[in-house]
């Protein structure tokens, strides 16, 4: 049943009115309200025990953005040898800047799933180095308390194919893309280039227009990269002055 509640702070007291009803409550002291706090250590000890963490690789120190990003630590992949990185994840929008800077770093794996507690609209869905955001609600969607094996497998196995294979750091202007040997380094104009169509990689072809006019940079892709400026753009078979990152040699 809906309440109203009125508090009085010159007396320490409050009144409750039952909305659409003649009942009321007589003004009860406020030392009468027991505030509850989520023990959050608890809770993320409970999901890595329902998410079948090993002992071994839960982490160590779980919180690296107070109140907004935890560590949970290394899940196994099913049927293979190697483990990723699980985080758990709230507001994260007033964070990104933040959570982004913790996994750029070369220091935490790559791939690894940033879970958060519902499907949010996020201003940018984005995560470096091939991380990925997962919802909670529906790996739990069952009970509330069981996860979906089935989904986490396949969770867990779609990260493994993105391990190593693609990522950008765009403090240090590292690129390593699926066909390079070895990660390059990019500075000046040419790392904003590369961290422009990092940014926008889901987006199918960008205007180089947009491009000038978002970063300041040359005429056209050769002038920013040279002659090789294709190991890094692929240019749209459907009308010139349109790219995108290049992730495949072909």
């Amino acid at each position: 049943m809906d309440e109203d509640v009125v508090i009085d702070h010159e007396t320490e007291s409050y009144t409750v009115q039952r909305i659409n009803t003649r009942i009321k409550v007589s003004p009860r002291p406020l030392s009468e309200i027991t505030i509850f706090t989520p023990n959050i250590p608890r809770w993320l000890r409970d999901l890595t025990d329902a998410l079948g963490f090993e002992e071994s690789k839960r982490a160590k120190v779980q919180e690296l953005i107070a109140g907004h990003l935890w560590h949970l630590g290394d899940l196994r992949v099913p049927k293979s040898s190697r483990t990723i990185p699980v985080y758990v994840a709230c507001h994260v929008m007033k964070v990104k800047e933040q959570i982004d800077q913790i996994l750029e770093s070369r220091l935490r794996p790559d791939s690894g799933i940033i879970f958060v507690a519902t499907r949010e609209k996020f201003d940018s869905p984005l995560l470096p180095r091939g991380h990925q955001f997962a919802v909670l609600d529906e790996v739990f969607m069952c009970d509330g308390f069981t996860p979906d094996l089935e989904m986490l497998e396949r969770m867990t196995q779609v990260q493994e194919q993105r391990h190593g294979s693609i990522y950008f750091e765009e403090r240090s202007g590292v690129l390593l893309l699926s066909h390079f040997e070895k990660p390059r380094s990019f500075s000046g104009k040419q790392r904003k280039v590369i961290a422009y169509f990092w940014k926008h990689r889901a987006v199918e072809f960008m205007k180089w227009s947009d491009v000038v006019r978002d970063t300041d940079c040359g005429k056209d892709p050769g002038s920013v990269f040279g002659p090789d400026w294709f190991q890094y753009l692929e240019r749209s078979t459907e009308g010139r002055g349109r790219y995108r990152i290049r992730c495949s040699k072909s």
